[in-house]
């Protein structure tokens, strides 16, 4: 009764939202690219029995960042086995793409039977995995009925959703039924899961395996390649502030900081990187209407220099721009619409990070971060003031990128031991 309910839900769904799906691929929103592959207009590759498959499903950058960590240790395993990277959104099929070893890519379709039956039709894996909560119950039960084990890593389970689960107990039960083991970020999701009655012998305490990522490390003279197609300067990063995914009201934010401070620190240099690329032009609109000099990442030509104010308008510089920042904003944790970001990202370079109140969707990173007095928390209105401080102490901004990288550290081998755990169990 409740995949018929479940099924019917979506059906209706759907048929209401074709209106939506029109529009888009007339108008050509953000979302264009994904609406037919996700109504199923997309092919699959096919079956190679003689080879391990692994398919992997992410949601967007981050979680197919760890979808790419997972695949390069599951070829260093087996570099005969085949792994596919499903993904949800446009900026993950941006990531998915350039992952060296992945098979191939494509969208997961919406959740209807029909639709997901295509995937394990045409690709027959011979595991499932879903990084961190993006499960569909017809997906997960279509794995099930031809026996291919399903495997959650990365999971966590926030006290808001273990409510809703309990609430809708025969649905909670029937979608984590298909699951062979959970890979969790920590002891209190652990314990959540527990209470929502999975077995102690399914559940593994893993770590955050974002942490044990390969993020790109720039050579000294690949730093100055990087620095020069900025159009900077050396002289221009003594005091370089990074506002790493910024989402809206958090470049006001930047640029009203940059300000205040650049009375103080003249050489500043600020660097605005914001989360998604169908708001670069929105974010120069603004920039442009304050009056503000700024430059665009993409429009620099050879020997030109950018202004103080840099918008990174181009996908996959992040975690490049943190290793050329003095020190990394975190954003998304000061609206509190998102509830940030991974705000350990700049600890990878030993770099300090400053991070907002708003924190609900990184427990597990807040966690850790209290735990081990990293980073440091503040305001909006207290953001000019603290980076103030944090400018003129170098001991301090070494004090928290050293306390950061810590953490950083103790998270190594996540990877690996997922991985030998899944390979383990599918050798039987």
């Amino acid at each position: 009764m409740t995949f018929i309910l479940y099924n019917a839900l979506v059906s209706v769904f759907l048929i209401l939202y074709s209106p939506v799906h029109i529009i888009r691929l007339i108008m050509g929103s953000k979302y264009r690219e994904s609406t037919l592959p996700r109504l199923g207009f997309q092919s699959y590759p096919k079956a190679d029995k003689s080879k391990k498959t692994y398919l992997i499903h992410s949601v967007s950058v981050g979680e197919t960042q760890v979808a790419g960590t997972l695949a390069s240790e599951f070829k260093a395993e087996d570099p005969n086995c085949r792994i596919f990277v499903s993904t949800v959104t446009e900026t993950g099929q941006a990531v998915a793409s350039k992952l060296k070893d992945v098979d191939g890519h494509f969208y997961l379709p919406y959740d209807l039977w029909p639709l997901t039956n295509k995937i394990f039709k045409y690709i027959q894996p011979d595991a499932v995995i879903i990084v961190e909560n993006d499960l569909w119950l017809n997906y997960l039960h279509g794995a099930k009925v031809r026996d291919i084990p399903c495997y959650q890593v990365n999971a966590k389970l926030s006290a808001s959703s273990l409510r809703s689960y309990k609430k809708f107990a025969k649905f909670g039960q029937l979608l984590f039924e298909p699951m062979h083991h959970f890979f969790v970020q920590s002891e209190t999701f652990r314990e959540r899961f527990e209470e929502m009655g999975i077995a102690k012998d399914k559940l593994t305490v893993s770590g955050n395996i974002k942490l044990d990522s390969n993020p790109p490390f720039l050579s000294e003279s690949e730093l100055n390649d990087f620095k020069s197609s900025l159009g900077l300067q050396d002289t221009s990063l003594n005091h370089c502030l990074i506002y790493g995914s910024t989402h809206a009201g958090e470049e006001e934010l930047a640029l009203e900081t940059h300000n205040k401070l650049k009375k103080n620190f003249p050489e500043l240099q600020t660097i605005i990187v914001p989360r998604h690329p169908e708001r670069f032009d929105k974010v120069c609109a603004m920039l442009e209407k304050s009056g503000a000099k700024f430059s665009r990442a993409s429009q620099i030509r050879d020997d030109q220099a950018a202004e103080d104010i840099l918008v990174i308008d181009m996908m996959g510089a992040l975690m490049k721009a943190y290793q050329i920042g003095t020190i990394g904003i975190v954003c998304g944790s000061f609206t509190g619409k998102v509830g940030s970001h991974n705000f350990l990202e700049p600890s990878f370079y030993k770099k300090p990070f400053v991070f907002g109140p708003h924190t609900y969707s990184q427990p597990g990173f807040y966690q850790l971060c209290k735990q081990a007095n990293a980073g440091l928390q503040c305001t909006m209105e207290e953001l000019s003031e603290e980076l103030d401080k944090l400018l003129r102490d170098p001991q301090k901004q070494l004090e928290i990128g050293e306390s950061g990288y810590k953490i950083i550290s103790a998270a190594k081998g996540a990877v690996h031991h997922t991985v030998e755990v899944i390979i383990k169990e599918l050798e039987g």
